[in-house]
């Protein structure tokens, strides 16, 4: 029976013509290829840590760094070898590696890497602010500033 890892066919769990699917000695009794991606660290396309917000109408560019079986860490990857997906397309949606701001709201971004998709990393996206216009009403004009009858409330 194959022994599979994150979705992927990983080495034979063959020991002496015997199955073995255990730790022996703190080590796998078979090891994983090296190419098996492990773990995946989503970064901004300069390797920095995300920020923990997005502004209105912001954008920001994504990188990843995919941890391999053997321990290594991968280059940078931004736009080959990896595809970013954002987990609610009303808050945020990527296309390549740029998340880019539609509604407030958490964003929940993924990045996949030979197969191996990322715990969700979270970003809070700020809501457009509202605009409000303040008019006189036309049936009860205002003859003095709010200022000047808070001045004539005080001076009595």
């Amino acid at each position: 029976m194959p022994a599979l890892y994150a979705g992927k066919r990983v080495g034979k769990p063959l020991m002496r013509g015997h199955t073995y699917n255990a730790m022996f000695n703190g080590k796998l009794v078979w090891p994983l290829d090296r190419d098996t991606v492990v773990s995946i660290r989503i970064t901004d396309d300069k390797g920095r840590t995300l920020p923990k917000s997005l502004a209105v109408n912001g954008t920001l560019k994504l990188g990843a760094k995919a941890t391999y079986a053997d321990g290594h860490v991968g280059d940078l990857l931004t736009t080959n070898d990896v595809t970013f997906a954002s987990r609610d397309t009303s808050t945020a949606t990527v296309s390549g590696n740029t998340l880019t701001w539609r509604h407030g709201g958490t964003i929940l971004v993924t990045a996949t890497v030979n197969g191996f998709t990322s715990a969700a990393v979270s970003i809070i996206a700020a809501y457009a602010p509202e605009s409000i216009k303040v008019t006189d009403d036309p049936a009860n004009p205002s003859t003095t500033s709010p200022c000047a009858s808070a001045r004539a409330r005080t001076s009595r």
